[in-house]
């Protein structure tokens, strides 16, 4: 818990009833802020643990935001994670992790927490906005929004520590929904594919028979999805936080995905590499140097690196007998062998 606010507050307490005023201490909140480097984590009222203890059925949104406007230089996404009460959407606490603006969001939080706001109230906030800021729909107003859909039964919804225990018998469906490359990078083990914008086509290719549990990278595409399977006749429900939150607490899962992809991949793009440099002449500009540059060529050389292969700093695929890596060196040369040299640099200079 912080201590300088409440004990503040503490010592004007006491003061108030040493001459006689009534005043009582409302408690504390838990309210907190710290810097990690260039990240901010901050915290208020309850959170899964506290819950627990204390006996609080609670459920919970995991969310990421833009901490203002994309289009505005300098934006960068902020993980926010709301518990409410499941009955009546009344918040609970709020953890949020990002860059910059995590601390006023949870400075919004900790007010409608101390004020006993629910979800709902959270969509009808008024907070400041312009694009070096906010975004039109803040990161405060999204929890809202995401909290009253599951209020209105609009969509349910699944967890990270839910997707372990879900069946691979067949009997349900695990469907992703993000594109080619993001999948390829990483996936929930028995996961279908079949990205978001071909969903409606290729809706014959899932059983309606099947409760179906979607993905995607943050949850936001995931839900657009399960809205076209509901209003097509599925059983479906929304993965809270999305490939990204379960990357997050299950890396070792999510690592041994990824390097199974990217051998695959690498492999490919190894092969593509070593066909376009066959024949083909690069050309590299030297360096600058005070009187200009000139361009020399540089024939591709291949370097075997044993265990395995890198490409353009990149590890490749354990090597098939072949690495590949073209070697490009920048040799600066003495002024008098430039040929654009500047006026200044030739002879007088005139």
């Amino acid at each position: 818990l912080p201590l300088a606010g409440p004990a503040n507050k503490q010592a004007r307490i006491a003061a108030d009833n040493i001459c006689g005023r009534p005043s009582r201490f409302s408690g504390v909140q838990g309210t907190s802020v710290l810097k990690l480097f260039d990240l901010t984590a901050a915290s208020t009222g309850l959170n899964e643990a506290a819950a627990r203890a204390a006996g609080i059925t609670f459920d919970k949104v995991v969310t990421f935001s833009a901490n203002h406007a994309s289009y505005y230089p300098g934006s960068s996404n902020m993980t926010v994670k709301v518990l409410f009460a499941p009955d009546t959407g009344r918040l609970l606490g709020a953890q949020i992790v990002g860059a910059e603006g995590a601390d006023k969001r949870i400075d919004v939080l900790a007010t409608a927490i101390r004020g006993g706001l629910t979800g709902a109230d959270l969509t009808e906030l008024e907070l400041a906005y312009a694009p070096p800021y906010s975004s039109a729909k803040d990161p405060v107003n999204m929890a809202g929004y995401v909290i009253e859909n599951l209020l209105t039964g609009t969509v349910r919804q699944y967890h990270w520590d839910q997707v372990d225990a879900l069946p691979r018998d067949g009997s349900v469906t695990l469907l992703d929904t993000r594109t080619d490359a993001e999948y390829a990078a990483g996936h929930i083990e028995g996961a279908v594919h079949i990205p978001l914008d071909s969903l409606r086509r290729r809706l014959s290719e899932l059983d309606p028979a099947k409760p179906l549990y979607v993905n995607c990278q943050s949850g936001l595409r995931s839900y657009t999805a399960c809205r076209i399977l509901s209003q097509n006749g599925f059983d479906c429900y929304n993965f809270s936080g999305g490939w990204r939150w379960y990357s997050l607490t299950h890396p070792v899962a999510a690592a041994s995905s990824a390097r199974t992809a990217l051998s695959a991949a690498t492999s490919r793009a190894a092969t593509a590499f070593m066909r376009s440099c066959s024949g083909r002449k690069l050309w590299t500009p030297r360096l600058h140097t005070p009187a200009g540059c000139r361009w020399i060529r540089k024939k591709p050389e291949y370097k075997s690196c044993g265990a395995g292969a890198r490409l353009g700093g990149r590890a490749l695929s354990p090597a098939r007998g072949i690495c590949a890596r073209s070697v490009v060196k920048f040799i600066p040369q003495p002024q008098r062998a430039c040929n654009f040299a500047p006026k200044t640099a030739r002879a007088g200079g005139r």
